[in-house]
């Protein structure tokens, strides 16, 4: 015999199925709700901290900044301190003297959210008095160059300074580089240099000369190596391999042969230069010889941020 189910008996049965029905479908909905407020509280907590390891990265790196400039023996701590729940870092990279990269970077506790920031500069830019060493050889008046003279090469392009446009009379005379039109020269304090009446001179390629010089004469190099500051009241006569480390002021300069510079010559007259000069920027030792012998030190600009994140 068949049995006939009759649901105007089971009404409460369904009553319960459509209220458990709603009730799991109204947990769903709880449930999905539930886990994005999690979601966004996690995305708002990582962007709050990411924020933090940010600036503090930031700060690292700008105190590493004005720390350096202000102490070029400057040795940050790399193990890190504690700031704001972040862990700092400070590093400085000199290996391309005088372009300064300094990195300032921040990480939570938890290791995560790390932020770097990396302020990059020329150092000699930093401060008015010394920027003129960017250049490689600085005439008041003119920068004369004959025959087969050069200055800089395709490779490494210099900037100079002439007064007067520079004159080329040779057939393959060339200067690779940009002219700068308006720059201070940096003022030394000779107080205490070791003065040295009449021609100095360096004939010898095994000869050298260190020290800072007020010369009453020349100075003539036709070989050897001279390292330091030196101002000369007559001429600066180089020729052969001759090598200088440094900074030269002189009332003229004239070059010969393939002569070294690293640093900076300077004219209050003419330059001539009948040779194929090899000129490098001055070195962070010559720097900071030179630097200690300023008789003002201004600040000039700020760095420019380049920000990196990880």
């Amino acid at each position: 015999m068949k049995k006939i189910i009759d649901f105007k008996d089971n009404r409460g049965v369904m009553s319960l199925i459509v209220i458990l029905g709603i009730g799991l479908f109204v947990l769903a909905i709880a449930l999905t709700l539930t886990g994005q407020i999690v979601v966004e509280m996690m995305r708002g907590r990582n962007t709050i901290a990411g924020d933090r390891s940010f600036h503090a990265a930031d700060s690292a790196a700008r105190e590493g900044f004005y720390r350096y400039i202000n102490d070029f023996d400057y040795l940050p701590q790399n193990n890190g301190e504690s700031l704001n729940e972040s862990f700092q870092f400070i590093s400085i990279d000199k290996e391309n003297f005088p372009n300064i990269k300094i990195r300032g970077a921040a990480s939570t506790f938890n290791n995560s959210n790390y932020r770097e920031v990396e302020y990059s500069f020329n150092l000699f830019d930093v401060f008015e008095e010394t920027q003129a060493l960017n250049l490689a050889v600085y005439a008041e008046e003119t920068m004369s160059l004959t025959g087969n003279a050069t200055i800089g090469s395709a490779s490494e392009p210099v900037s100079y300074y002439t007064g007067n446009d520079p004159e080329l009379t040779g057939a393959a005379a060339t200067i690779y580089g940009e002219r700068i039109y308006e720059i201070d020269l940096p003022t030394i304090d000779d107080e205490d240099f070791i003065e040295h009446s009449g021609n100095l001179t360096i004939n010898n390629n095994n000869q050298s000369q260190q020290g800072n010089f007020k010369i009453s004469g020349d100075l003539v190099m036709t070989g050897g190596t001279f390292t330091g500051i030196a101002i000369v009241t007559g001429k600066l006569d180089l020729a052969g391999n001759a090598q200088i480390n440094g900074l030269v002021y002189a009332s003229h300069v004239e070059m010969n042969g393939t002569p070294i510079i690293n640093g900076t010559v300077i004219s209050s007259g003419n330059i001539d230069n009948y040779g194929t000069p090899n000129i490098n920027l001055l070195s962070e030792a010559s720097f900071l010889d030179l630097f200690e012998n300023l008789t003002t030190v201004t600040y000039a600009i700020s760095p420019e941020i380049i920000w990196q994140e990880y």
